[in-house]
């Protein structure tokens, strides 16, 4: 009983470990791709809440 609760400790672990490196390169993508996806949308100068302070 001893080595299978041991595989399985260790299966729960490289698990772990695979999901937490997972997430990491996938934030490190999303980060990566976050600028040239803003850089690609036209920006306004001006955002609504400051043209409605303009007018009266």
């Amino acid at each position: 009983m001893r080595p299978v609760l041991r595989v399985l400790r260790v299966e729960a672990y490289t698990r772990r470990v695979l999901v937490t490196t997972a997430i990491l390169i996938g934030l490190i993508i999303f980060i990566s791709l976050q600028p040239t996806y803003v850089a690609d949308k036209p920006q306004p100068t001006e955002t609504p809440c400051e043209a409605n302070r303009e007018t009266p």
